[in-house]
């Protein structure tokens, strides 16, 4: 099992969004296990821009699906991911929350090292081949929160419906 979530901070979406000024933050992450996974986006922003960044982030999703990202841009979140790993589990805390889960689902173990050595393994074909699996029209679940976005419902279906034209 793997569960990895990213405070998004140095994220192609997160920069693209908070430069264009639709969002607080931008998160993401992915939940692997033996019964389903996920990949995951949350963010914060006003209700009046929760579309339209909601847009973008399809956009550049299926954007890196397709393979339009640069060899810089792989290498900086290959970094980041690993680096993470690196730095974030030295406590005995840390990894106990490193562990925890993989011991309560009787996964294979394996450490922060060996994770970060696999992320520092990945190639872009790996990249596509992930993205095209998790970003797909027919596999989407929606959770709207805030003033007004149950209103909107029909809106943000149609954009996904819309917006996951493989282009490759």
């Amino acid at each position: 099992m793997l569960f990895r979530s990213n405070r998004g901070d140095s994220s192609r979406l997160f920069l693209k969004a908070r430069n264009a000024g639709m969002a607080y933050t931008v998160n993401s992450g992915m939940y692997n296990g033996r019964d389903f996974a996920e990949f995951y986006i949350i963010d914060h922003t006003d209700p009046h821009l929760a579309l339209q960044l909601f847009e973008l982030c399809l956009t550049e999703l299926g954007d890196i699906r397709d393979g339009n990202f640069t060899t810089e841009e792989l290498e900086r979140a290959i970094g980041y991911e690993a680096g993470g790993c690196d730095t974030e589990y030295e406590t005995s805390r840390d990894l106990a929350n490193w562990y925890a889960p993989l011991f309560s689902s009787d996964e294979p173990l394996y450490s922060p090292s060996e994770f970060a050595a696999a992320v520092r393994n990945v190639k872009k074909d790996d990249v596509v081949r992930v993205l095209d699996k998790f970003i797909a029209k027919d596999n989407w679940m929606i959770s709207l929160v805030g003033h007004g976005a149950k209103s909107k419902e029909a809106e943000f279906i149609h954009v996904i419906q819309e917006s996951l034209h493989k282009t490759t």
